[in-house]
């Protein structure tokens, strides 16, 4: 999936992004480590998942993958395999196969394409 399919699915209701970077980082606390040129937040509407605490965060995070079209999974961007750790949770938990995309080029694609990001904690 690119910026403008994810965002457009945003908006119609259509995607729910999960995003699976710290929880200082999706705040926008604490910048993404060696990035010192990236922007602090997340995409609207992406749900937190910390992937080294998921039994934290499924109670939130599974109720609205199981009702999405979609969830688009992803991190810094690159070679993360939190992504591909918490698709396969996803998986285990009973979310469909086919609802789960990853975005591979995560939160450094999304910044550099200049697409609209939320700050804090609000999802």
């Amino acid at each position: 999936a690119n910026c403008d399919v994810i965002l457009s699915g945003i908006q119609n209701d259509e995607i729910v992004p999960l995003d699976v970077r710290a929880i200082e980082e999706w705040t926008g606390e604490k910048p993404a480590p060696n990035e010192s040129n990236q922007r602090e937040g997340h995409i609207p509407g992406a749900v937190q998942l910390d992937p080294y605490q998921i039994d934290q965060y499924m109670d939130n995070v599974l109720p609205r993958a199981e009702i999405a079209e979609k969830v688009v999974v992803y991190c810094s961007g690159g070679k993360c395999e939190d992504s591909i750790y918490a698709c396969r949770e996803l998986l285990a938990s009973g979310v469909s196969y086919e609802a789960i995309y990853l975005f591979e080029g995560g939160w450094k694609e999304w910044v550099g394409a200049k697409m609209p990001v939320t700050e804090g904690g609000e999802e």
